[in-house]
């Protein structure tokens, strides 16, 4: 079977989820300078890490952030959204407090609102060769 599901494999499942999430800061403008995309990218990566999901990609505009996570079965997009939010909004303040001055509302980093789109091609082949390897899932 080919390596693009060796991962997320279980004894009775197969699953590969990806969302592409993008967050939007409270105010607009060049909010996400070099340092912040920085930091953030490491505590996304983290919290992530923490959730069983996998961080495959993070690209930071001026006010808002892309990112496509894998995540893990267990996890609802909605859970997920929510830490990443609030832990990064929660370390940033702590930790970049004096270059945040005056890009925060109300001690809030991030706007409440985001973007939620599944992504994903299924692989004909890969489909065709779990099915002929293990008929017993389905």
């Amino acid at each position: 079977m080919s390596n693009h599901f060796s991962q997320r494999k279980g004894r009775k499942h197969l699953f590969k989820n990806h969302v592409h999430l993008v967050f939007l800061t409270r105010l607009k403008g060049n909010i996400l300078t070099p340092i912040i995309a920085s930091k953030l990218e490491k505590v996304f990566e983290s919290i992530c890490k923490q959730m069983k999901c996998k961080l495959l990609m993070l690209e930071t505009k001026d006010d808002y952030v892309h990112l496509l996570v894998e995540l893990h079965q267990t996890i609802a997009i909605s859970k997920l959204v929510g830490k990443l939010k609030e832990k990064s909004s929660h370390f940033l303040v702590k930790e970049l407090f004096s270059e945040l001055q005056g890009k925060l509302v109300k001690n809030h980093f991030w706007s409440s609102s985001y973007a939620a789109i599944s992504e994903g091609k299924a692989v004909s082949e890969d489909i065709k060769l779990f099915l002929e390897k293990d008929k017993t899932i389905i």
